[in-house]
């Protein structure tokens, strides 16, 4: 990781940091189709290198989380006590609990996280499923930098290439499918979000990558999925459905139930196959941080797993009076830089404060103020810096990054990294796009 980085450096070093290199790729990127909220993606000429060793650690602690995702799944879905861990409504409830039809627990998410070069340490922030994206962004991003690197010869000498996210979990997807009870041989993939809301630059590859493996596939809003009594159909042309790609949050579902009618009617009735199942809304709520450091989940956990917890996944609590005691409420009000608010179940940075970036005596009128309003506060994860080369900066500069590792099926299948130095890292806090590069190994640098 470090080591392709610093001879990458150096290189940018000899060639006058490249500037009209960069300035090419960062014109290339201007001119397509990949935007964050409809705004050109600010990002580091230089990216995270992830090599075959790199790799393999990161896959080994991922294993770990997973078994301990797996099992918190399965286990709110069969015994109703343990669902009081989470206190999700009624609504969520039933949606998580809707039979599946295949085996698979998370045919696709992101776990974000900081990791430690120095000391291989890491601890995860938070989890994402329902609707993870910026594959397309990271894919882009990456060749507009190979691309113009100013020294091929490095670049194939040490096997570098962007990591093929999206066609990955298109394979991954595919085989999900061909898993489930209700498969078909020739079947129609939709993947599914509100028009206004979706990633079309990923939604777009997505398609291509189904079509190149044979599988018809297209584009349907969801409030076009109605449910005949019988199977799921789109009603733009009656055509029948017979697997979803969900990129439909389902906190966003929730607020729009009677949109989502057709497709909630055409899961209870096991009429379609639902990539990216409900029950995965379980690990992407920011209450699952909160579940993996209860004891009724370490009551089914080994010691391993409780261990991991302890030591990668930050203390979380509920923001709620009858949940935060006297000394942890004085102790969040008096050390503001230690903790972050965010909500229970949202996405994109969405009503996140960071005490860090947040002045005291407003940190501690924002966290009475928040008090059972739907929010969870969790102690802020230590993050180290990297070496970065922002589209303002004239020089390699400090940055601390936040790695988001793509895992399907179990598997890692690439990254979407990003940086800044405020508390909460995101685009809309002055934070910039990190994209990785693999590493196939160094025969000579």
């Amino acid at each position: 990781m470090m080591k392709e980085s610093r001879r990458f450096i150096e290189i940018l070093e000899k060639r006058g940091m490249a500037v009209s290199e960069r300035r090419e790729a960062i014109r290339r990127i201007e001119a397509s189709d990949i935007k964050a909220h409809g705004q050109d993606i600010p990002f580091s000429y230089i990216p995270l290198f992830i090599n075959d060793e790199d790799l393999a650690y990161l896959q080994k602690n991922i294993d770990v989380l997973n078994r301990i995702l797996y099992k918190m799944t399965r286990m709110y879905v069969e015994n109703e006590e343990y669902r009081k861990v989470f206190a999700f409504d009624k609504v969520l409830e039933r949606l998580i609990c809707l039979d599946c039809n295949y085996d698979e627990m998370i045919p696709i998410g992101r776990d974000d996280f900081f990791f430690d070069t120095e000391s291989g340490d890491f601890a995860f922030c938070e989890f994402n499923t329902d609707g993870s994206g910026g594959m397309s962004r990271d894919a882009e991003i990456t060749k507009a930098i190979l691309d113009t690197f100013p020294d091929r010869d490095f670049l194939e000498r040490n096997g570098m290439h962007p990591f093929d996210v999206i066609g990955s979990i298109a394979e991954n997807l595919i085989r999900t499918y061909r898993s489930s009870s209700i498969a078909v041989e020739n079947p129609l993939f939709s993947i599914t979000d509100w028009r206004e809301e979706g990633v079309m630059s990923d939604f777009d590859r997505f398609l291509a990558a189904f079509r190149q493996r044979g599988i018809e596939a297209r584009f349907t809003d969801i409030r076009d999925l109605v449910f005949d009594g019988k199977n799921l159909v789109d009603r733009t042309d009656g055509r029948v459905v017979n697997g979803i790609y969900r990129r439909a949050v389902t906190s966003v579902i929730l607020e729009h139930l009677e949109d989502c009618r057709g497709l909630i009617e055409a899961v209870e009735h096991n009429a379609v196959v639902l990539m990216g199942h409900f029950r995965t809304s379980l690990v992407h709520s920011k209450t699952s941080s909160v579940a993996l450091h209860d004891r009724r989940t370490w009551a089914f956990l080994d010691r391993e797993e409780i261990a991991f917890i302890e030591k990668h996944i930050p203390q979380t609590y509920r923001l709620k009076k009858d949940t935060i005691s006297p000394e942890l409420l004085a102790e969040i009000l008096d050390n503001k830089d230690a903790w972050i608010i965010k909500p229970e179940d949202d996405f994109g940075s969405h009503g996140v404060y960071s005490g860090m970036d947040t002045p005291e005596e407003e940190w501690k009128k924002l966290i009475l103020s928040q008090m059972d309003k739907g929010d969870i506060v969790q102690r802020f994860c230590p993050r180290f810096d990297f070496e970065l080369l922002g589209p303002e900066d004239e020089r390699p500069a400090k940055y601390p990054l936040m790695i988001g590792a793509y895992v399907s099926c179990g598997k890692i299948v690439g990254f979407y990294s990003r940086a800044g130095r405020a508390g909460v890292i995101d685009f809309g806090h002055g934070g910039i796009c990190v994209t990785t590069v693999k590493v196939d190994g160094s025969r000579s640098s």
